[in-house]
């Protein structure tokens, strides 16, 4: 039986979107490869002719998931520019909705602690495409008044660190708890950064000070002078 020419690439993107799934639902050491097969409704003998191992798969799975993840970048139009933009990402990253939704989610509040095991190559991949939504995001932080060059790695670490400990929680009332407190957390640092930087650009220009003009000799002055210096 012969195959269109882009059968094997659609059929890699199958398993790489199942894998994203699986490794999101079950962990990447809990999953294995006849899951991920059955997942994207494949026979799991055909895993080889794709993928050297199961690693190369992981390292490809959370690259495709994470550039298909909207959530965290700073290219959404809809969602504003500067501060109006980070507070409608961090609404929607720190949310109910987010913490429930751990398949179609971001990939990092469930897979971290395996990216932490996995091969160098792997994390070098990841490092590389979150600096890169990173680096999206730091015009929105300037225009917020927030000029500290890592300060979209600490928005990244209080977002994936607030989901992973939100969906740890037995009921969602302290899930909504903890996803709250890092919004409100997260608004308080752009209104204050704002504040400080309104006020830095209000502040008037510090003042010259003037020279002293020295005060004319009087003639009395003049006079004495000239009668002491006369022999």
């Amino acid at each position: 039986m012969r195959y269109a020419a882009d059968h094997k690439q659609a059929t890699r993107r199958r398993i790489v979107e199942a894998a994203a799934a699986v490794f999101k639902r079950r962990g990447q050491a809990a999953a294995g490869v006849d899951e991920v097969m059955r997942e994207a409704g494949l026979t799991a003998g055909g895993f080889y002719a794709h993928f050297p191992s199961k690693d190369a798969l992981f390292a490809e799975a959370i690259g495709e998931s994470l550039q298909a993840t909207s959530v965290v970048s700073g290219r959404t139009a809809e969602a504003g520019l500067g501060a109006e933009h980070l507070r409608a990402m961090a609404a929607k990253y720190l949310s109910g909705a987010h913490c429930r939704t751990i398949e179609k989610g971001c990939p990092m509040p469930p897979l971290l602690a395996d990216l932490a095991r996995a091969s160098p190559n792997a994390r070098v991949a990841f490092a590389k495409l979150v600096r890169e939504r990173l680096d999206e995001l730091m015009p929105h932080f300037r225009d917020a008044g927030v000029t500290w060059p890592d300060a979209p790695w600490a928005m990244l670490a209080l977002f994936v660190g607030g989901v992973a400990l939100a969906r740890a929680m037995p009921d969602e009332a302290a899930a909504e708890r903890i996803v709250v407190a890092c919004r409100r957390m997260f608004d308080d640092v752009l209104r204050s950064s704002s504040v400080s930087s309104r006020r830095s650009r209000a502040k008037p220009p510090a003042l010259t000070p003037q020279k002293k003009s020295r005060k004319p000799k009087s003639r009395r002055s003049d006079t004495l002078s000239a009668r002491r210096s006369t022999p």
